[in-house]
């Protein structure tokens, strides 16, 4: 029976992180001096979308992720400029928080004393786990991307994606901590 437990808590904690874990993607879409850019502006439609979540303050997200960026542009030695003084590269990111599914295969794991239990009575509610029996794991997903243009052509440059399980009530502290960590894995191969 407590080997049982352990391999509830194991497969418990490996469904867990493989929904927590954080996905990144970043592409440079073009051929550009990076050398030549040294400013930025904010394109004024840079937003979090609506969101069904009444307890996520988009106005405060919203200034997390702008702050976050900033950071990470500063890190690569841009200087944020006002859209009218003739910037080097516009940023824009969009980012959404939705309801989403995972559908995984158990691992291969039997219990035997249920077996044992429900061949002398078909009516024992003891737990079967079968090869490949599905489970449904139901969690919060947000995504942010990231986009910079080239200020005068409007070309995309670069974009980088991130997607990670939302801990709807995460303080405000833990979203900040959270939100500076994806833009650090965001901006890591940057090609400047």
């Amino acid at each position: 029976m407590p080997n049982q437990r352990i391999y509830l808590i194991i497969i418990a904690l490996l469904f867990m992180t493989a929904c927590s874990s954080m996905k990144i993607t970043s592409k440079s879409l073009g051929d550009f001096n990076w050398e030549s850019a040294k400013t930025y502006a904010w394109d004024p439609g840079a937003k979090i979308s609506a969101t069904e979540f009444p307890e996520i303050d988009t106005l405060a997200i919203n200034k997390m992720i702008r702050n976050a960026i900033n950071d990470r542009l500063a890190e690569q030695n841009f200087k944020q400029v006002g859209a009218k003084d003739n910037p080097d590269l516009i940023v824009t990111y969009l980012a959404a928080i939705r309801p989403n599914i995972e559908v995984h295969k158990t691992p291969k794991y039997y219990n035997e004393e249920a077996i044992e239990r429900r061949q002398i009575d078909p009516s024992d509610n003891a737990y079967i786990w079968a090869v490949g029996s599905p489970r449904v794991v139901e969690y919060t997903e947000g995504a942010v991307g990231v986009i910079l243009k080239d200020a005068k052509s409007n070309a995309e440059l670069w974009q980088s994606i991130a997607k990670a399980v939302v801990d709807l009530d995460a303080s405000k502290q833990k979203r900040q901590h959270r939100i500076q960590a994806a833009t650090k894995q965001m901006f890591r191969n940057f090609p400047n």
